[in-house]
């Protein structure tokens, strides 16, 4: 609030009434562009603590998404392995005929499922995103819309999982922690619902591992590229190049 205080004596000639007015016009000149300055000094604070912010939570989720690549990379490999067996039990060939893969080694992985994306939505709300310079800000908005698929993606997947819980449980003697379901132990009817299962879990699995490795690229190329849209484009299109098709 700028306040203009009343003269303490008043002009008796235009001299000193354009004297008065000078003063006035100028004070308020240098009130108004102080706070300009202020305002706008206040502005790129928030700016760099939220690229601060963003760079901290893209850092986290780059290495959520080596973690969820390892995950998923490993499970494909478990699913792939119980729908060539079921398909082999209906088929009535042996699993050995049926080239079942090995499973991989028992591993404890570090599960995150979804991004972060807490600093993203928070500036989001608040509107402090229109601080950062328009590319930067066109990046990052499409790189958490990719996390909101990933998380989406997680989603499906634990609603499969209950359903494959569900119908392990509706078989006698069997429980979703016991084991590997032998797919032996099934009527036909039962294979055709458990390969349904499957096959679904499988497709959802691939997608998660697609996902997860576009997320990091994306993420990658944010840590490590200048920020432009083109610039993003070109480092993701390189990493995919060197990475090749999704191995499944």
């Amino acid at each position: 609030m700028l306040d203009v205080h009343q003269p303490h004596h008043f002009a008796h000639t235009w001299k000193d009434f354009w004297i008065h007015l000078g003063t006035i016009t100028a004070g308020l000149l240098i009130a108004l562009a102080l706070e300009a300055g202020v305002e706008a000094l206040h502005h790129l604070h928030q700016r760099h603590e939220l690229e601060r912010e963003l760079r901290e939570e893209t850092t986290r989720n780059l290495q959520y998404s080596r973690d969820e690549m390892q995950y998923f990379g490993d499970r494909i490999t478990i699913v792939a392995r119980r729908l060539v067996l079921a398909q082999a039990t209906l088929s009535g060939r042996s699993a050995l005929s049926a080239g079942v893969p090995l499973l991989p080694p028992a591993k404890n992985y570090p599960r995150h499922q979804r991004p972060d994306t807490a600093v993203w939505d928070n500036a989001s709300r608040n509107g402090t995103t229109a601080l950062l310079p328009e590319v930067l800000a066109q990046v990052y908005t499409d790189t958490y819309h990719n996390a909101e698929i990933a998380a989406l993606n997680s989603d499906e997947i634990g609603k499969n999982a209950q359903d494959i819980a569900a119908f392990r449980r509706s078989i006698p003697g069997q429980t979703p922690s016991a084991g590997e379901l032998d797919p032996k132990q099934l009527s036909p009817a039962q294979l055709e619902q458990y390969l349904d299962l499957e096959r679904k879990e499988y497709s959802l699995t691939r997608s998660a591992y697609a996902r997860w490795r576009s997320l990091g690229y994306s993420m990658d190329c944010i840590l490590s590229e200048p920020a432009s849209i083109a610039g993003q484009g070109e480092c993701t299109r390189k990493k995919r190049a060197e990475d090749g098709p999704v191995p499944f």
